[in-house]
């Protein structure tokens, strides 16, 4: 099982969990309108996603390269979508809720993460 890190938003006490690796879910799924990357706070990519899928419904001349572009963005969003997502909640002023363990110390290592001077948040 892929290991995952816990985020906190210290404002609310929200946390929230990110697997480290490849996401099954925005492979497959991203598709249905983009909506697994709307659900994730991924906007731009949800709207990329609905845009591609527009093109293809509405121009059927060009679907052979809409689907090429299709595949590759789905295998991208497989490979980077959970780095996204923990990047998008870093920026926004989330924390690493167990800094030290082994999984927070693998996201680290895989996405570059690096500890800012306060110790409060962490950035790429």
């Amino acid at each position: 099982m892929a290991p995952r890190i816990t985020l906190q938003n210290p404002r609310t006490g929200e946390m929230r969990r990110v697997k480290v690796g490849w996401s099954w879910t925005l492979f497959l799924l991203s598709d249905f309108f983009g909506l697994p990357l709307f659900l994730r706070g991924l906007n731009s990519w949800g709207a990329a996603v609905l845009t591609l899928w527009a093109v293809s419904v509405l121009a059927p001349d060009v679907e052979p390269v809409t689907v090429l572009a299709g595949i590759g963005l789905h295998i991208w969003l497989g490979l980077k979508g959970n780095e996204m997502i923990a990047r998008k909640c870093l920026a926004r002023g989330w924390i690493l809720a167990e800094r030290d363990d082994d999984a927070a110390r693998f996201a680290r290592m895989k996405w570059g993460l690096v500890p800012v001077a306060s110790e409060t948040a962490w950035m790429a």
